[in-house]
């Protein structure tokens, strides 16, 4: 067992509230080895449900600070977690070793677009003293963000997958923009047919959470996700909880190796993930070919079975749509919501039948539903598929 894996187990069986009655714990205690893939899993209902315990009841003071950081809420109730500095600091590097190749020492400036935080007014602009041209954008929205690059001309901005596709279908003059990094929200397919029209611009796209920082990032060379091996083990199971083969869709579970404060062992994160088939990467052997997202992203057919719903995005482009959602309201209907390219778009069912038919089930009806604006979850995140259908 590694010696990074044995210090978190041992810190856990001694110091978590939550792990230190488990079987396993027990007997680490008395220095027998578990064997870490018989391990129990850990839910995200757990950890909802009884936060506290899973904090430690004792730190090192070698660990430096401990600070707390919330998750986004997006599943109803936002988790409050302690991050130790050592734990922060090595998350950092990892980062950093997975944002190689994409040129990010290359860039003019940088932009880094957030939600607006309590006490911070909506679109307010802060500039980053300690590096030249650098700023932040407290907006979710399009516009502001589009005039701070036309002003700073930084070549380089982060945000959501979805305000990406928004800003790129105002059709900006960004001939500058060479580097767009992603990360929270599943790739929407417009997202790739809009950076086509910016053949200089890279997309970088990193997978994490607060529980474990970021789990894997976009390979510049292969295009798979690379796990961030350096401080979290990931594991992508399948339903008999064993490893889910390449090519296959399995739930994700993730072990932060560092953090003290919050130990967590084989967390279930609420995840799916496909495992990567091709494995030839100079950089890496394992990787994630696409991040799925939560269960609710998940649509289940008539039959039961169950699929990631995936439209061709120049098939909708064609019927004047600029953005839309599936929505499964039922076994049998699934509401396609849509926003216009031009207001003289209304869609029919005549119109979004085939597209429901042909990629997810011709069984199910497709209603269209025409909407201003896609709605957001509570933390702002844009769902492009989500089932109100339980497994």
């Amino acid at each position: 067992m590694a010696p990074a894996l044995l210090r978190i187990l041992r810190h856990a069986a001694m110091h978590s509230p939550y792990y230190q009655d488990q079987d396993w714990a027990k007997h680490l205690r008395n220095n027998l080895l578990p064997n870490f893939s018989e391990l129990p899993l850990t839910s995200k209902t757990a950890l909802k449900s009884e936060t506290t315990a899973f904090y430690s009841t004792y730190v090192p003071p070698s660990e430096g600070p401990v600070f707390d950081k919330y998750t986004s809420g997006s599943t109803g109730q936002p988790i409050m977690i302690k991050r130790t500095k050592t734990a922060l600091g090595i998350q950092a590097k990892e980062n950093a070793r997975l944002q190689q190749g994409w040129g990010i020492e290359d860039q003019t400036g940088f932009i880094n677009t957030i939600s607006p935080s309590k006490g911070i007014p909506l679109g307010e602009v802060r500039r980053n003293k300690r590096h030249p041209n650098s700023w932040t954008i407290y907006s979710r929205e399009p516009r502001p963000t589009i005039d701070l690059l036309l002003r700073t001309r930084c070549s380089y901005v982060s945000l959501y997958p979805s305000q990406a596709v928004s800003i790129l279908e105002l059709e900006p003059p960004l001939d500058f923009l060479r580097l767009i990094s992603t990360y929270s929200e599943i790739i929407p397919p417009e997202l790739p047919d809009l950076l086509a029209h910016l053949p200089d611009c890279l997309h970088f796209d990193a997978y994490g959470s607060v529980e474990s920082g970021m789990m894997a990032g976009k390979c510049r060379d292969c295009g798979n996700y690379h796990i961030a091996h350096g401080h979290v083990i990931v594991e992508v199971l399948d339903e008999n909880e064993k490893p889910a083969k390449p090519g296959t869709i399995g739930r994700v579970v993730v072990t932060p190796l560092y953090n003290l404060a919050t130990p967590l062992v084989r967390y279930e994160i609420g995840d799916f993930a496909e495992v990567a088939t091709d494995t030839n990467c100079h950089k890496a052997r394992y990787a994630l070919a696409r991040i799925v997202g939560r269960e609710r992203n998940l649509f289940t057919l008539p039959d039961g079975s169950r699929i990631v719903p995936r439209l061709d995005a120049k098939d909708v482009m064609a019927l004047g749509v600029r953005q839309y959602k599936l929505l499964q309201k039922s076994l049998f209907e699934i509401d396609f919501i849509y926003v216009p390219s031009s207001p003289g778009v209304v869609l029919t069912e005549a119109d979004v039948q085939p597209l429901i038919a042909h990629n997810i089930s011709p069984l199910i009806n497709a209603k269209p539903v025409q909407v201003i604006e896609i709605p957001k979850s509570a933390s702002g995140k844009y769902l492009m598929h989500e089932s109100l259908v339980s497994a």
